[in-house]
């Protein structure tokens, strides 16, 4: 039995990303936002600086819960590793 299986069977919360098999549902934010996007019509991958709003978000997350500074230039958003490449 992996190590997973085991926290999981011990009752701690755990959540399981393997496998793209989620053991929870999408949270209500995620949804809306998605719905928004979709009303939009934001349905196509952007290039990686394309998305300036999300870009700063990303900025402000990791000041905030990990007083790191960058400059949303020195942010690229992508879909995948694939287009780093």
């Amino acid at each position: 039995m992996n190590r997973a299986c085991k926290l999981k069977d011990s009752g701690i919360l755990f959540y399981d990303l393997s496998g793209c098999k989620l053991d929870f549902n999408t949270l209500t934010p995620i949804k809306e936002s998605l719905i928004k996007s979709l009303n939009n019509n934001r349905t196509h991958y952007c290039v990686g600086k394309d998305v300036i709003e999300l870009r700063k978000k990303v900025s402000k997350k990791l000041y905030r819960d990990n007083s790191i500074e960058v400059d949303i230039d020195d942010i690229i958003v992508i879909p995948g590793s694939k287009m780093t490449l």
